[in-house]
């Protein structure tokens, strides 16, 4: 690569100004614009050579330009923040102010871009001295020189993130499988208002505990996502030409009692990566469809899949509206119970009414027996 030209912004320097100005009179007025657009700067009664610089960076967002004052050198400088044939100077100077007071040439002025030439090819230009290019990133320092460049793949970064990609995948399938295995306590039923009345915090926290271990155990889509990552993380990748497998890379499993973890051999892992650092990539991220499809690519695809079967299965709280299978069946249930209570207020409406009406019939047989009782002794007394 050689470097032609440094890119530059746009700046303007004054003549000596007087630094004990203040200004007075009438209000002076000009215009700066720049790549950012233009602002006014008003000049007011008092304002000193410091109050007026202080006023243009105030605008320096909507304009592009700052200014400075040297008081050394007695010199007021104008200058682009950004660099560029884009970036420029332009006054408008109405009032005579700035070319008057501040001595300062009125003039158009730009920056430049950086120009570059690589491998002997067309002249390219970019507008700042740090860019982008081949996927790179430079910062050009001195213009006027040729370098070679050697890129290689940073194969240390890259097996920190294949650790990283296992060590999150053996965290998943192990949780699943500690799920799909855990023990179930029948006896530790889900406690009610009045039962928690009557324990202690800790006590329901353990009974808690108990009640809601193994709720997902053998749980049939909870077996098909393990089973099915597993089986992707060992299928092949066909489109990943010389190495289509992660045991290719160094990337394995042991036995079944392992869970289905992955383990990595670094230095098999290494030299795949310095070999053919592309195969590597396309190994876990090719976007083709079918067998070309990446390891990674098809892992985040059965995860999305599956985690969509479990909402359409338990629903979520982000919608307000619960559609899945458990939603409409405990919507059902509720409707089921407001029934059955409603029908339990009849019937205890109907028991009322018959027992008022049982005690009123005993309230009138016991006084026709009273006054049966009553007739029966005045006529033995006669």
């Amino acid at each position: 690569m050689e470097v032609l030209r440094l890119a530059r912004g746009a700046s303007k320097e004054s003549t000596p100004v007087m630094s004990e100005y203040v200004h007075s009179g009438e209000d002076a007025e000009f215009t700066l614009t720049g790549k950012n657009g233009s602002a006014t700067v008003t000049v007011q009664e008092g304002d000193t050579i410091q109050t007026v610089v202080a006023k243009i960076n105030e605008q320096q967002a909507a304009t592009g330009i700052k200014a400075t004052y040297d008081a050394g050198l007695n010199k007021f400088y104008l200058f682009t923040s950004g660099t560029g044939d884009q970036a420029r100077i332009e006054l408008e100077d109405s009032s005579g102010f700035l070319a008057n007071t501040l001595n300062v040439d009125l003039g158009t002025v730009a920056g430049v871009d950086a120009a570059i030439r690589f491998n002997g090819g067309q002249e390219l230009n970019f507008a700042s001295n740090r860019f982008t290019f081949n996927n790179i990133n430079f910062a050009l320092l001195k213009e006027g020189q040729t370098v070679d460049i050697t890129v290689s793949p940073d194969v240390d970064n890259i097996v920190a993130k294949i650790k990283d990609f296992v060590e999150k995948y053996n965290a998943a399938v192990g949780y699943i499988s500690e799920k799909l295995g855990e023990k179930r306590f029948r006896d530790f039923t889900p406690l009610s208002d009045e039962q928690k009345k009557d324990m202690k915090e800790k006590d329901i926290e353990q009974w808690e505990e108990k009640a809601k271990s193994g709720l997902l155990h053998s749980d049939s889509t909870l077996f098909n996502l393990y089973s099915m990552i597993r089986n992707q993380a060992s299928s092949i990748v066909a489109g990943a030409d010389k190495y289509s497998s992660l045991s290719a890379i160094g990337i394995t499993t042991s036995g079944w009692q392992d869970q289905g973890k992955l383990h990595i051999d670094e230095d098999k892992l290494k030299t795949a990566l310095s070999d053919n650092p592309e195969a590597v990539m396309n190994l876990f991220t090719n976007t083709e469809s079918g067998t070309d499809q990446g390891i990674a690519v098809r892992l985040y695809d059965q995860v999305i899949d599956s985690m969509q079967r479990i909402t359409n299965t338990a629903g979520t709280v982000s919608t307000g509206v619960d559609e899945s299978s458990l939603g409409r069946e405990l919507e059902r249930v509720g409707k089921r119970i407001y029934t059955l209570e409603e029908r339990l207020v009849e019937v205890e409406n109907r028991y009322y009414r018959q027992f008022t009406a049982m005690e009123q019939a005993l309230q009138q047989m016991n006084a026709q027996s009273q006054w049966l009782a009553q007739q029966f002794a005045s006529g033995s007394t006669q």
